[in-house]
């Protein structure tokens, strides 16, 4: 009975060190706690504190002040591999999505703009078809980083609307002898800003379907493509500092239709044809004479 009786004094001071604890971290406005907090980088261990209780979930709610929603801001949820995307059902816009190394075959749909990383560049793998979508309202930006994908029969991007930006990704046939179709598709108003990127072995390296879509491409690298930049219904382009490199004397590295607008500048192209082809740029791009932006010749 004495035992049962100090154990029992014992459970009841812990309890009470913790009532204190937790009464420190809460007074005021609680910013202890969303310092202690800061140290956290993993989102899932955010969404278990909050649901800790109600206290807590309030606290720790994204709109409670700019320091929780500085917290959130920073914090990475992880995609484990082989797993599917069920993470992604809590996801909000603006969040953050680490994809761990080896390679994703399950299809990937981002309903809204999330800045996408892989845990290491190029050792992050999307073997399944990539969808991007968002809304023409929405300032905000997605991002996809250091992610390699492979595809062949489907297009590995096809983006179906907002505004997202691709950074130091590399998009290839996963029959590095044959090539794939195309490798982005830009549909209803999408807007696509590629960054020292590498798009190679497809039909297509950019596919414009939509008079309504952009495309913004620097430092970009196309190699071995029937077409680097195909806007079969106009749209808009910039096209600054990329490399074109093509192998067949068919392959162009742009084919514009006569209603887009843009400008390309500042690139080079290597290969049996220049930028153009034999084609005309249309008369709403703005073109230098730098290398490779000439236009072959019509024989006589």
């Amino acid at each position: 009975t004495r035992r049962a009786f100090v154990h029992g004094l014992a459970l009841a001071g812990q309890a009470a060190s913790s009532s204190a604890c937790r009464a420190a971290l809460e007074q005021g406005g609680a910013e202890l706690l969303v310092h202690v907090f800061s140290f956290v980088t993993d989102a899932w261990t955010l969404r278990s504190a909050a649901c800790v209780c109600p206290e807590w979930r309030r606290l720790l709610d994204r709109g409670a002040g700019p320091a929780t929603a500085a917290l959130w801001s920073s914090a990475w949820l992880t995609a484990p591999r082989g797993r599917g995307w069920a993470c992604l059902r809590l996801t909000r816009p603006g969040d953050r999505l680490r994809l761990l190394c080896g390679v994703h075959a399950t299809p990937l749909e981002l309903c809204h703009a999330l800045e996408v990383e892989a845990e290491r560049a190029g050792l992050s793998t999307l073997s399944g078809p990539l969808t991007l979508r968002g809304s023409a309202a929405s300032s905000r930006v997605g991002v996809l980083r250091g992610v390699a994908l492979s595809h062949f029969y489907t297009p590995a991007v096809t983006l179906l609307g907002g505004t997202w930006r691709l950074e130091h990704c590399s998009i290839e046939s996963s029959r590095p002898k044959h090539r794939a179709c195309a490798g982005v598709v830009l549909r209803g108003g999408a807007r696509l800003e590629l960054v020292d990127c590498t798009i190679s072995t497809a039909s297509s390296a950019v596919q414009i379907c939509d008079a309504e879509c952009s495309l913004l491409a620097r430092g970009t690298t196309f190699r071995n493509v029937r077409t680097a930049v195909f806007a079969e219904r106009g749209g808009r382009i910039t096209v600054t500092g990329c490399a074109f490199e093509t192998q067949l004397g068919s392959d162009v590295a742009l084919r514009l239709s006569a209603d887009t607008r843009g400008a390309v500048r500042g690139n080079t192209a290597s290969g049996p044809r220049a930028l153009w082809g034999r084609l005309l740029p249309p008369a709403g791009v703005e073109v230098d004479t730098a290398a490779g932006g000439e236009v072959d010749q019509l024989p006589l």
